[in-house]
């Protein structure tokens, strides 16, 4: 009987060690695959974290600040050279490979528009969807777009009434409006939808790209810089091709050559809707030239600039100043010779053109000097902007006497022209100007919702800057101690502004705005004088000008220093204004996962 039951333990020990052997085996091998899965997750997270650093770079380099300079490889790339600059680019276990490719309606596909009244979002219509009327071929799948001045995100395009929704087909689906710090408002049916962008993917691997043991890829629609910058020919050059307009592209200026030949002043709404305007002759500037000037007003539709007809009556106007607050709503300044004087000149574009006059003109002082029995009054606008649709101002100069040749009379200073749009009229609104500023000639206005900056000079002896706050209605005077001619101002901020101008010959001014004072930030390679500045961001602003002698002044802002690239530019010409367009702060608009 115990031998009985000492083989049964026996049999029964086996059978135990057997299955705790078969236990152990399993615990093993799900162990070795639980550390394969958590080895695969970790090389899957290291993976995706190195595509995203590839996107970053990307980002970091299609809009770096530094756009040129020969002793850095962190310069500005372009669209198209970006993979080049980023490829297998080694990140702590991996590496990431970058390709980039470049979204820019245009050229042989005009720009779509938008598909009747696109009103602003609200809580019962938030307007997911978009639609347009065109081919969206040049689009990219998904991204950000321009309406007027709005960004807009999108995720697809669509030609399905089911992803359309309420509105028709085609159309931009899933969309968020006023982007980037921009404002979602109502936009007119016909409105231009632009875009400029890079959409990059960016591939990260683990250990590398061609042969990965963990990949991902992510996918990038980065908003890239356009913008426009013109002027005159040189007074030697008249009778030839004009060479006075530059495109910004990105991270190069490229000469263009539209019809006209004197441009003062250029804005832009969007990548597909800019104006510039000037005259089509150097002469006849002054009363009394025996050739007058033609007013020119250019529109560029995102493939093209065009010369939109000016009446007739308009034939001896120059135009110096220029601001749209949309597409077709637009407001051009200046003046306009007639028998031997210059009177004010007040256009506006709602698709034709309307000449207007302050309601109160007649009470504009008026300052006269007789030559040769000849009187030359010399009223005249130098600059315009607005606030809002119904907030414009528009700055010059009253009561200016010049002689046939162009030298001016008096010696003394000349009245201050300050006129203010309320959305139904203009009126002259000196008055509202602080005191000690009347003998001011104010040369440039630029305008944020929050309030507006004008410069200009005393007589032409000293600087002045005066401020309009919109939310107490009123104008203050801060004037900088630097300089002699303000002529140029262009503001990130109301607290963060550049003002450029001349502090004498051949030398000329750039005075930074800090919220508390101005201060003087010329660079010492910079000369003559400065006509035109625009800013993107702190970080990022351009200004133009001339040299002398037919040379252009072109400085860039990476927010440490100007830089001189003149020397990049071919061309013999004067430069007096300058708009950039593209993102401020969020350059890219959406980012998407896919996994091997």
């Amino acid at each position: 009987m115990m031998r009985r039951n000492g083989g049964f333990l026996l049999v029964t020990a086996i059978v135990i060690l057997v299955v705790l052997s078969i236990v152990a085996v399993v615990l093993t091998r799900l162990s070795e695959n639980s550390d394969s899965a958590a080895d695969q997750d970790v090389r899957g997270a290291q993976a995706l974290y190195i595509a995203d650093a590839g996107l970053n770079e990307a980002s970091l380099g299609l809009l770096t600040p530094t756009v040129y300079d020969p002793a850095s490889t962190g310069n500005r790339q372009s669209c198209a050279t970006i993979a080049a600059n980023l490829t297998n680019v080694p990140v702590g276990a991996g590496m990431f490979a970058v390709t980039g490719t470049l979204y820019a309606p245009g050229g042989t596909t005009a720009p779509v528009t938008v598909n009747g009244a696109l009103g602003a979002p609200t809580a019962s219509n938030p307007t997911p969807a978009i639609p347009f009327t065109g081919s969206a071929a040049a689009y990219a799948p998904a991204g950000r777009i321009m309406i007027d001045s709005e960004e807009i995100d999108y995720s697809a395009i669509s030609a399905s009434s089911t992803t359309c929704g309420t509105v028709p087909a085609p159309c931009f689906a899933g969309v968020m409006r006023g982007v980037d710090g921009t404002v979602a408002v109502a936009h007119a049916g016909g409105t231009p939808i632009a875009q400029y962008q890079c959409t990059v993917q960016s591939q990260g691997g683990v250990p590398g790209v061609a042969a990965p043991r963990a990949l991902r890829t992510l996918t990038g629609a980065i908003q890239l810089q356009g913008g426009w910058a013109v002027g005159s020919e040189d007074a030697a050059l008249l009778g030839t091709p004009p060479r006075d307009v530059l495109q910004w592209q990105s991270n190069a200026w490229i000469q263009q050559l539209p019809p006209g030949n004197r441009l003062n002043a250029v804005t832009c709404t969007s990548y597909a809707d800019c104006w510039a305007v000037g005259s089509a002759d150097l002469k006849g500037l002054v009363g009394g030239a025996k050739v007058a000037p033609v007013a020119t007003a250019l529109q560029w539709n995102g493939q093209a600039w065009t010369a939109q007809s000016v009446p007739a009556a308009l034939r001896n106007h120059d135009l110096d100043g220029v601001a749209c607050i949309s597409y077709g709503n637009c407001w051009m300044v200046g003046a306009f010779t007639q028998t031997g004087n210059r009177r004010w000149t007040l256009l506006h574009w709602t698709g034709t053109f309307t000449s207007l006059a302050p309601s109160n003109v007649l009470a504009a002082p008026q300052s006269t000097t007789t030559l040769s029995n000849k009187t030359y009054l010399q009223y005249d606008i130098d600059g315009v902007a607005c606030a809002s649709a119904d907030q414009c101002f528009a700055v010059g100069s009253l009561g200016l006497a010049f002689s046939e040749k162009g030298g001016r009379l008096g010696g003394g200073p000349s009245p201050t022209l300050l006129l203010a749009w309320n959305g139904a009229a203009w009126a002259l609104d000196t008055k509202a100007l602080p005191g000690g500023i009347a003998g001011d000639d104010l040369d440039a206005i630029t305008c944020l919702p929050q309030g507006c900056w004008a410069v200009g000079s005393f007589g032409r002896k000293k600087p002045v800057a005066v401020y309009w706050d919109a939310a107490n209605g009123k104008w203050t005077a801060d004037s900088p101690t630097k300089g002699r001619d303000l002529e140029s101002i262009a503001c990130v901020t109301v607290s963060d502004c550049w003002a450029g101008g001349s502090w004498a010959t051949g030398k000329p001014v750039l005075e930074h705005w800090n919220g508390t004072a101005w201060a003087d930030v010329t660079p010492a390679a910079a000369a003559a004088d400065i006509d035109g500045l625009s800013c993107l961001n702190a970080n990022d602003c351009w200004a133009v000008g001339s040299m002398g002698s037919g040379t252009l002044q072109l400085l860039h802002w990476n927010g440490a220093a100007w830089t001189n690239l003149s020397a990049d530019i071919a061309t013999r010409d004067d430069l007096e204004g300058i708009y950039l367009i593209g993102s401020r702060g969020a350059p890219q608009a959406a980012w998407q996962e896919t996994f091997p």
